[in-house]
């Protein structure tokens, strides 16, 4: 039995690869202004520089400090500052960038259609009586055979591993063939 997506989870995907776009978007804007952050103190001190030594053209620096500032500005005006995660649920939630990038990794993870329980959970309950008597004689006869107190960790997971198994294995395959257990 095969969970098809949906529509709320196909929404959830739609919603979160939009916030991942936004997210690229911010760090390329990040990018971009910490470039011109170095391009802008580059300028600064060679201003700075050649305004006590009289050298290069002073205006044409201004104009080139100007025009890196006003880039930048556009830049924030668009994305935000880099720091500033707008509309983000993450930041309702208290969570660090990277647990949002984490928070936004889960999300896209396409769940299953949960209006319909787990075969494993509807095989039981189709012989509820039946697999509780057969998981008490199993038990019986576990602690008849082993001494579980003395075995170590290892035996006593792979006991309870092969436990597990042999009741849904023996539930499930009744399941599956429609064998009910009512003899009342």
């Amino acid at each position: 039995m095969k969970n098809k997506p949906t529509l709320a989870s196909k929404t959830n995907v739609k919603k979160n690869l939009n916030i991942q776009a936004e997210i690229k978007r911010q760090a390329k804007a990040t990018a971009k202004l910490e470039q011109l952050e170095k391009e802008l103190n580059t300028a600064v001190a060679r201003f700075e520089k050649n305004k006590s030594a009289g050298g290069e053209d002073v205006q044409k620096l201004r104009e080139m400090i100007h025009k890196i500032e006003k880039e930048a500005n556009l830049i924030q005006d668009k994305y935000g500052k880099p720091d500033d995660n707008k509309g983000s649920d993450c930041e309702d939630k208290g969570l660090s960038e990277t647990e949002e990038y984490k928070e936004i990794s889960r999300s896209l993870v396409v769940l299953p259609d949960l209006s319909s329980p787990p075969v494993t959970l509807e095989a039981i309950c189709y012989n509820g009586l039946g697999v509780f008597l057969l998981g008490n004689l199993v038990t019986g006869l576990v602690n008849y055979l082993v001494y579980t107190m003395y075995e170590g960790d290892e035996s006593a997971f792979i006991y309870l591993w092969c436990y597990a198994s042999v009741i849904s294995g023996i539930s499930l395959s009744l399941y599956w063939f429609n064998i009910q257990l009512k003899f009342w």
